[in-house]
């Protein structure tokens, strides 16, 4: 998303927003303030060096407007600025950090911003919001917390309470470290929190200080960091693929048969589609490498991922389909469990289904109402009865309220139960499986896991021939690879 994009999505057409540049001639420098339109400013060219906007629309007050905290109109953002290299985190790329951020912090100890972006030297965070400026001592309050939460990572204290603060736009340069800002990632931008919100999820202790009237904003529905994740950007499909081999090689592959080299070659490769540096791609694979008890010698491991520079410069990031990933590296069924991103196109019907499953069950829970197997079980039970009292197929139908077909069907499922089997599976409120026997699936972890699926599902979603961990791939299995989609 570029900033023409992002104003357009987050400000009115009237709202005021204020832009600035900063000229830095050889004897001092030169600041210039403009306060523009947010239809205005969306039009406006903002590849130049050092230019801000205030993050909150500004308004005018006896025919006159300037950006401080007296003329902010409105409250539209909360905002942490984190000056990384001022931190221990200074060795680290933004891109490292935003992982730990986000496996750490979102949606743990704050909430998951709606923007990253990285400024240059350090990145900031923006919440967005929508606050009547009368809310500002709550405001102050709310962002004096998510300061706190993230003073590891640089966050400067000295504007925690600015109003009127101004970030670098992106798609500007910022001439100190001479790189372009930009949007790094965004969560839901379509949500707009509340304050209220998030001192109720995340500051319980604080909350108790203010007296809210208003009536209580709806609870977040949207949980990232809790469930399967469906990528929509580059960024997280590069960022959840990295994490997948970063898991695959350090719990399963740690061994000299387990294609290591094969691992750290897409390791590298999609670091340096995130990082879009070599050196640092590079530097990123000998650091995952040091870190297996098998390591491979580090003269090994350049030659070995040499060739991710080239597909980079040649296909620019081109996408990968999961099927060939999972053939490529030979993923099995228990490892590919524990992944985010590659898995077959089976592993990834078996989840939904999982997770639709736990979905209906859930809402018929809620409904106080049962399962549609289990109203089969009473219905086979009472038929079982009626022939029993030798009633006819037509007295059992009327009775029942079921059809001549329905009826048939049903008493054709009976003759594999006894009237006890029948009993007891009322009783326990078991699922019987007219054709296969139910087994237990778990995809990883609890959220995306059911109850039960169906066993053909599950062999389904495993049916594919096995490789040797031993297989060696030369270039021109590397070009097919990276080549086709």
């Amino acid at each position: 998303m570029d900033f023409n994009a992002f104003i357009k999505e987050n400000y009115n057409e009237n709202d005021k927003i204020a832009r600035m540049s900063i000229k830095s001639p050889e004897h001092g420098y030169r600041v210039q303030t403009y306060h523009y339109d947010a239809s205005e400013l969306a039009k406006a060219s903002c590849q130049e060096n050092n230019l801000y906007f205030a993050l909150n629309p500004m308004k005018f007050i006896n025919k006159s407007i300037r950006r401080d905290k007296q003329h902010v109109a409105r409250l539209k953002f909360l905002y942490v600025d984190l000056d990384i290299y001022k931190s221990e985190w200074k060795d680290f790329t933004q891109t490292q950090i935003l992982m730990q951020l986000e496996s750490e912090y979102f949606d743990i100890k704050i909430p998951s911003p709606s923007y990253v972006v990285n400024s240059g030297r350090g990145m900031y965070l923006l919440w967005r919001i929508d606050e009547h400026i009368n809310a500002q001592p709550r405001w102050e309050k709310v962002q004096a917390f998510l300061n706190s939460q993230l003073i590891e990572f640089g966050a400067d204290r000295a504007v925690v309470t600015d109003t009127a603060r101004v970030l670098r736009i992106p798609g500007s340069i910022n001439s100190k470290s001479r790189t372009e800002v930009f949007i790094m990632d965004s969560y839901n931008t379509n949500y707009t929190y509340t304050l209220y919100e998030i001192m109720q999820e995340y500051m319980q202790n604080d909350i108790a200080s203010f007296q809210y009237t208003k009536k209580k904003a709806p609870k977040r529905k949207y949980k990232a960091s809790s469930k399967i994740v469906f990528m929509n950007t580059p960024y997280s499909l590069y960022n959840a693929r990295i994490s997948d081999l970063e898991h695959l090689l350090l719990k399963y592959r740690d061994k000299e048969s387990g294609m290591r080299e094969n691992i750290l070659f897409l390791y590298r490769y999609y670091t340096l589609c995130i990082s879009n540096d070599k050196a640092e791609s590079l530097n990123m694979t000998l650091a995952l490498n040091s870190r297996l008890k098998y390591a491979l010698d580090e003269k090994e491991v350049i030659k070995a991922t040499a060739s991710a520079e080239k597909y980079y410069d040649n296909n620019r990031c081109f996408q990968i389909s999961n099927d060939k990933l999972v053939d490529f590296l030979n993923i099995e069924p228990d490892e590919m469990k524990e992944m985010r991103s590659i898995i077959t196109s089976c592993e990834k019907s078996a989840r939904k289904s999982a997770r639709d499953r736990k979905a209906y069950l859930k809402k018929l829970e809620a409904k106080g109402e049962s399962t549609k197997e289990y109203k089969i079980k009473l219905r086979l039970k009472a038929i079982y009865e009626l022939l029993e009292q030798g009633k006819t197929q037509r007295e059992i139908c009327a009775e029942l309220n079921i059809s001549k077909s329905t009826f048939y069907s049903d008493k054709k499922v009976m003759e594999q139960y006894t009237y006890e089997q029948l009993c007891e599976a009322v009783q326990d409120n078991t699922i019987i499986n007219q054709n296969t026997d139910e087994t237990s699936f778990s995809s990883g972890s609890p959220e995306n896991s059911a109850p039960v699926l169906r066993e053909d599902v599950v062999l389904h979603a495993h049916d594919r021939q096995k490789a040797y961990y031993t297989i060696s791939y030369s270039s021109y299995q590397l070009d097919d690879l990276l080549n086709t989609s």
